[in-house]
């Protein structure tokens, strides 16, 4: 959670934005794309992976 030494909210990213992200990711050939307020970098990361992989053995 923010604190009062964190610069301010400027504005939220809406749903659709992070779909537009999502969608921007995958047309730029990113197996995989989980875009959301609560998503962390290593969400999905194993499922990522894996699809990344895939057909490669």
């Amino acid at each position: 959670r923010p604190t009062v030494n964190h610069h301010p909210i400027e504005r939220w990213v809406t749903p659709e934005e992070f779909e537009k992200y999502r969608q921007i990711g995958l047309k730029k050939g990113f197996f995989e794309v989980v875009s959301g307020p609560m998503v962390r970098s290593s969400y999905r990361a194993e499922r990522a992976l894996e699809k990344n992989n895939a057909g490669l053995t």
